[in-house]
């Protein structure tokens, strides 16, 4: 079993030729299932290697709001820490934008941690704090901060120039299907 097998991808594509090979020889009892979170992957590989892979895909819908809810649920039973309305935002964020578990855990993760650092500073003021549970405002909090990481502030400020260049690049990689390239085909 090959998991992020698009992490695979390479200029000459050897290592995923080789891999899909193998079931191919005879007397080959290997059965090779990939994982991968590109929905077009076969159709970004060479054809020698289309050839050997099937043709069958089994898609994985995103999670819908309520699945995400009961599987966040799920996760955190034994922790009595978020209020419910908090996980039900978290939710409904995550399905409106993706449907992504993992970005719901690192959400709740990241809200975690804030409600951590307001408890320890608020410890040291007074002795007898309490640790206060996860509200819809610590959700908010984690979002936003998750949304606006420094990545996408840099983003945020390129001039147009600069947005053109960073798309062209883009579209020659994604063309190309190298990981390098030269400035000149930019």
């Amino acid at each position: 079993m090959i998991d992020e097998l698009d992490a695979l991808i390479t200029p000459k594509q050897t290592l995923l030729y080789n891999l899909f090979e193998w079931p191919c020889n005879s007397n080959s009892n290997l059965l090779v299932i990939s994982i991968a979170n590109t929905m077009d992957l076969p159709e970004r590989l060479q054809s020698k290697i289309t050839s050997r892979i099937g043709k069958e895909r089994l898609v994985y819908e995103p999670y819908k709001a309520d699945q995400i809810e009961m599987i966040l649920e799920s996760r955190l039973k034994d922790i009595s820490i978020f209020e419910a309305r908090s996980l039900n935002l978290v939710s409904k964020k995550v399905a409106t934008v993706s449907g992504d578990i993992r970005r719901s855990l690192q959400i709740t993760k990241r809200a975690v941690e804030l409600q951590r650092d307001k408890y320890l500073a608020e410890k040291e003021v007074n002795p007898d704090a309490k640790v206060s549970k996860i509200t819809v405002n610590d959700i908010c909090t984690a979002c936003d901060e998750m949304s606006n990481s420094k990545t996408v502030q840099v983003l945020k400020g390129l001039r147009k120039f600069e947005v053109l260049v960073v798309i062209a690049l883009y579209l020659e990689l994604k063309s190309s299907k190298q990981l390098k390239v030269l400035m000149d085909n930019v």
